[in-house]
């Protein structure tokens, strides 16, 4: 369904930390709650204005063991509703967040992110219908099953004529597979993003400036993720993942090696693209991967090396632990981009 809200890539072009006392005239924005959906476990974080920035007043992370296997031998494995409907009750009942209005992120190979120049005198309505022509060549899947959205952004640099427009597509299983755990865990959906972009929105306040390349890395023992950005371009040029095995069980027995082994597969794969190499990497993810993995990726690349701290620059409620927020920041990094949506103009 075209600007349905199914998706929702709205000042993904913009990419700046919220300011302000985040108001609208004398209207407050609505609460909105970040959770972000693993194979093996769900995370959350509640973000609220404070002054010129913003406070973490809710987070946690909640793991669930449930999985169904997937169709296909080289698909993901997909999540049981009821086993993360229950992990994401189990961890509200435990952060205690005031909003029900939750942001959640599709992602995987299913995922459409992309930037596509069109005429930039279209209306929507014609990027609408031109989108729908293209769409065999734009999606993996029918455009029967689909949930797309779009948005316009700036004129084209190599042509003044076209407009830049971020497409975010995925099929409708997808979204109906998010609503249906977050009803049963207490939520409301009010927004799917595309994961890579959420994780990158919450970053805004820290990316690197000039125009190096940058990878943004994730370490997860179900996948290893890396995104590569040209200097603070809001879209990545690319976005690999090496994923699991879709055997019941083997996401949670997947130790260190695995997840490095994964890695090396991925930093040889950017090295045979011919593709720009990152300057630096920013990494996330579950903290003692990253931690194990650090002294590997370095003796792979002379780039600088980032673990991320989305809320290095953010004030902490009083009634959190600041240093298991500290602690659990890396993982919590996509969570964190979602609860950033509440500010969305």
């Amino acid at each position: 369904m075209w600007r349905s809200g199914n998706l929702s890539p709205r000042r993904l072009f913009a990419g700046n930390r919220p300011g302000g006392n985040q108001r609208d005239g004398k209207r407050r924005r609505p609460g909105l709650v970040g959770i972000d959906i693993g194979a093996t476990r769900v995370a959350l974080v509640e973000l609220e204005a404070d002054g010129e920035g913003c406070r973490v007043c809710a987070f946690g992370i909640e793991p669930y063991a449930a999985t169904r296997t997937a169709k296909n031998s080289n698909d993901p494995p997909i999540a049981d509703a009821a086993a993360v409907g229950g992990a994401i009750a189990k961890l509200a009942k435990r952060a205690r967040p005031r909003a029900r209005r939750a942001a959640v992120a599709v992602s995987g190979a299913a995922v459409v992110c992309q930037v596509i120049e069109l005429d930039s005198s279209y209306t929507d309505e014609e990027v609408a219908s031109q989108i729908e022509v293209d769409a065999d060549r734009l999606l993996p899947f029918p455009l029967a099953d689909a949930a797309i959205d779009f948005e316009v952004g700036d004129l084209s640099p190599s042509d003044p004529a076209m407009a830049q427009v971020l497409l975010a597509a995925c099929p409708q299983t997808e979204l109906q597979r998010c609503s249906a755990a977050l009803a049963l865990g207490g939520f409301r959906p009010a927004i799917v993003d595309v994961r890579v972009l959420a994780m990158r929105r919450a970053l805004a306040g820290i990316w690197p400036a000039g125009g190096e390349c940058t990878a943004l890395l994730e370490l997860r023992r179900d996948a290893v993720t890396m995104a590569l950005f040209a200097g603070a371009a809001d879209v990545p040029l690319q976005c690999r993942e090496d994923a699991t095995d879709t055997r019941p069980g083997f996401a949670e027995d997947a130790g260190v090696e695995t997840v490095r082994q994964r890695l090396s597969r991925l930093l040889h794969l950017q090295v045979a693209s011919a593709r720009e190499s990152p300057a630096r990497f920013l990494v996330a993810g579950e903290p003692t991967l990253t931690d194990a993995t650090l002294d590997m990726l370095q003796q792979q690349t002379s780039a600088d090396i980032e673990v991320v701290q989305p809320f290095a620059d953010m004030t902490v409620s009083k009634r959190l632990d600041a240093e298991a927020l500290g602690a659990a920041a890396p993982e919590l990094l996509a969570a964190c981009g979602l609860a950033m949506r509440r500010f969305d103009a």
